[in-house]
């Protein structure tokens, strides 16, 4: 995710939320580093996401290969906002917030624990609905904006995205996704 992006998206459900007097607009989120899980996981994406309009991506314990991404510093507030951002609270929510092992990819490799969201199992989506192309290129270009991010981890992420909707590998592998928009 392009921390930017993160910030702006922040902003503007804080707004929205008004619990959160006095929301940081400037320092909500900060990147720390590009960083992969020390575990295997496996990429899918299980559930619907009305906001994207297409199925979200999740990580899956226990299988697959380590899984890359940006590891930020979040303040409380902020996380209070992503909570509601990422559907982890009210009466079914679609995501818990857990604890796992992340590997920081920067100078000196560090090892230490991160939180992140994962898909409830009463959440996953029993519908045959699909990811879709502008979804998946908002992950890819995130990727390719953190650097270092080793080339065949984006075929993987094509791979999966392609396995939930097979409509999407003509387009992934023939269109220049990295030309679309960066923010959304």
């Amino acid at each position: 995710v392009d921390p930017y992006c993160l910030n702006e998206r922040l902003r503007e459900r804080a707004q929205q939320y008004p619990f959160h007097p006095g929301f940081p607009t400037d320092d909500g989120a900060r990147f720390l580093s590009l960083a992969h899980t020390q575990d295997a996981y496996e990429l899918e994406f299980p559930v619907y996401s009305t906001r994207q309009q297409c199925r979200a991506a999740n990580i899956k314990p226990g299988s697959g290969r380590r899984i890359y991404g940006s590891l930020f510093d979040v303040s409380d507030r902020a996380l209070e906002v992503l909570k509601h951002l990422e559907g982890a609270v009210g009466k079914h929510p679609s995501y818990e917030l857990k604890t796992i092992v992340v590997c920081r990819i920067d100078k000196e490799p560090i090892a230490g624990t991160a939180q992140t969201f994962l898909v409830r199992d009463a959440a996953r989506d029993t519908e045959h609905r699909t990811t879709n192309f502008d979804y998946v290129a908002l992950i890819l270009r995130g990727l390719r904006g953190n650097g270092n991010v080793p080339s065949d981890y984006f075929e993987y992420v094509k791979q999966q995205a392609v396995q939930n909707n097979p409509a999407l590998r003509e387009r992934l592998d023939t269109e220049d996704w990295a030309k679309q928009p960066a923010r959304e």
